[in-house]
């Protein structure tokens, strides 16, 4: 199975301690080298860069911390599990002395400006009813120079009702130099809000509540499910690169290019939405969650069975002659997937047709010949087999099924699919 991830109606209350953000700034070689990589630095190989993306899924508890403090022992099981930790060793990386002492001031001085502004985070805290304590750990490096691209990941968040600890990495430009304050400050807040939304998620689970994203999904909508998915990356955009920032700068920002959100132009729409709450201290509740869906519809009617916006989170089945990281390519350098999933008909087993089945992200099924969808024809829905491509929607869920043949490559659908009306 090939698999890549790349985030209440009422107030949750974690704890009814006094609640407080403590930031905590700080380099290290893992930091440096790990976030780099999950930026697809061009210094480090391609091969390089998807091991630090699985070895960043393994990193999803204390041992986190740990590693990125450089306190887990050399003989440590969770070592032993990282692909890029080993090639890092391996090649005996080592980081610029000068880039070193830079970054090191860097953390000193983007640690003392965040705690300025900590009440803002208290606000992104509410805003997803967290009231725990909530340390957050930041490790810096630097985007490279080959590259425009900067960004900053939400590694993992970890704790219990007394203090959430969440694990952010940055890639970003030394402070100060080609990014403004405020939009330095908002990438950290934007990485927060994840942390703070996946918070939310857990705590509902621990307790039998539904999550924010089925709340959603449930609501009476063909655009419901779709919706859910944006929920968490639309609100980072807004709280973090917009809210935030605005209040650093008093201008309102305005979104731009990959900031917009995928479908483009949703952070812009709900921004006075979220603003409305952020300021009066209100948490997302069940009227935000209609007003959301209600704002999602009238901008993207047929988002449902719109590629661009269905694909976000994908489940895939390919014929065996496919090349699962190739078809990932193909896929990501077009619809942009958020979470995506990929088995081969030949592979199939009872435990993935039922994961596939209770699956609600977009079922992308690739085939050459209908007997290859025998085993699954129990949960798909009626599609027109005369078509190379056909869209189905049933049951807040959508199936596309691309048909090839010796004239017609998967690559080639895919074209048709990009510019296919439905």
């Amino acid at each position: 199975m090939f698999k890549i991830i790349l985030t209440i109606l009422f107030a949750l209350s974690i704890s009814e301690i006094n609640a407080i953000t403590a930031i905590n700034v700080q380099f290290s070689d893992q930091g440096y080298w790990y976030a780099k990589a999950l930026n697809s630095d061009p210094d480090l190989p391609n091969e390089a860069c998807s091991w630090a993306c699985m070895d960043s899924m393994e990193l999803k508890s204390k041992a986190a911390l740990d590693f990125f403090q450089n306190k887990l022992p050399k003989d440590s099981p969770e070592l032993n599990k990282l692909k890029f930790w080993a090639y890092f060793c391996g090649k005996a990386l080592e980081i610029p002395e000068s880039e070193k002492v830079q970054l090191q001031k860097d953390a000193k001085l983007i640690e003392s400006t965040l705690q300025k502004h900590v009440e803002l985070f208290e606000s992104i805290k509410k805003f997803w009813g967290i009231t725990a304590n909530t340390p957050v750990y930041v490790f810096p490096s630097k985007v490279s120079d080959k590259q425009k691209m900067a960004n900053a990941f939400f590694v993992t968040n970890f704790g219990d009702e007394h203090g959430i600890s969440s694990v952010l990495l940055t890639c970003l430009p030394h402070f100060g130099e080609k990014m403004s304050f405020e939009d330095y400050m908002g990438i950290i807040a934007h990485e927060f809000s994840h942390s703070m939304c996946s918070a939310n998620n857990k705590a509902c689970v621990a307790t039998g509540f539904k999550t924010l994203e089925d709340r959603i999904a449930e609501l009476p909508s063909k655009n419901a499910t779709v919706a859910s998915w944006c929920l968490d990356e639309t609100m980072a955009v807004v709280l973090g690169n917009g809210i935030f920032c605005e209040k650093l700068s008093g201008k309102r920002p305005e979104f731009k290019g990959s900031e917009s959100c995928e479908p483009a132009g949703l952070a812009a729409a709900v921004y006075d939405l979220v603003l409305k709450y952020f300021d009066s201290s209100r948490s997302i509740d069940d009227d935000f969650l209609k007003e959301f869906l209600r704002i999602f519809d009238e901008l993207y009617p047929k988002a449902y069975i719109d590629p661009n916006v269905c694909l976000t989170h994908v489940s895939l089945i390919i014929p065996n002659n496919l090349n699962e990281h190739e078809v990932f390519s193909d896929i990501s350098q077009q619809f942009h997937p958020f979470e995506f999933s990929c088995e081969r008909f030949d592979e199939l087993n009872e435990k993935t047709i039922k994961e596939i089945s209770q699956s609600n992200s977009t079922l992308l099924i690739i085939f050459e010949d209908e007997s290859q969808l025998e085993n699954i024809a129990h949960f798909i829905p009626d599609f027109d087999k005369i078509k190379p491509i056909d869209i189905v929607h049933e049951n807040k869920r959508t199936y596309i099924f691309l048909k090839t043949d010796k004239d017609h490559s998967f690559q080639e659908r895919l074209k048709e699919l990009m510019t296919a009306k439905f």
